[in-house]
């Protein structure tokens, strides 16, 4: 039988057999602690990589919706829609900042090149950083580049800027259908 305490002029001591046990039962629990807070952290990882993948699929179907269904006019014709959109290979200059590229081009286009814009910036916003122009290259004017980074919350202002570029849509859907429509 092994002795936990001993006692020495009135002090309580641990003896070294019960110090071991201490030490070995004190390992036990932290590597359970241990091992269950990595599994939950997988845990999260996995399920956040699902999130994401989610947001993927929506953004993928909010663009084909919006590539199929907004069509009016001059949209109809796609070659002449892809053909008017503004080119800026990158290391080009800009156009000016006052030429939106949400102006330019139909409002698919536009809506699908935010659609684009969005998972970067909620990618931006998780990792409270704001984000590098240069991955917008393409997708945005330097003047929309400026406005989404000035945005307190750039997934919020990308979604109000798709918002209006489908109210503006609609309103010009609905000037230009035949009155019977209406």
């Amino acid at each position: 039988a092994t002795r936990i305490y001993q006692r020495r002029r009135g002090d309580a001591e641990i003896s070294v057999e019960a110090g071991a046990r201490l030490r070995y039962l004190l390992r036990l629990s932290m590597s359970f602690m241990l091992v269950f807070r990595l599994g939950r952290s997988a845990q999260r990882f996995w399920e956040a990589r699902q999130k994401a993948g989610a947001m993927i699929e929506v953004c993928r179907t909010l663009a084909s919706t919006a590539a199929a269904h907004m069509t009016i006019g001059d949209d109809l014709d796609r070659v002449d829609t892809r053909l008017a959109w503004p080119r800026t290979p990158s290391g080009a200059s800009q156009p000016a900042p006052h030429v939106w590229m949400s102006t330019t081009c139909s409002f698919a286009s536009a809506v699908c090149r935010w659609v684009v814009v969005f998972p970067i910036a909620a990618k931006n916003y998780l990792r409270g950083d704001a984000g590098d122009a240069r991955e917008l290259d393409g997708l945005l004017s330097a003047g929309e580049i400026d406005e989404l980074f000035a945005a307190p919350n750039q997934c919020l202002y990308a979604l109000d800027t798709m918002r209006c570029l489908v109210n503006a849509w609609a309103a010009r859907a609905a000037k230009s259908a035949p009155p019977e429509l209406v």
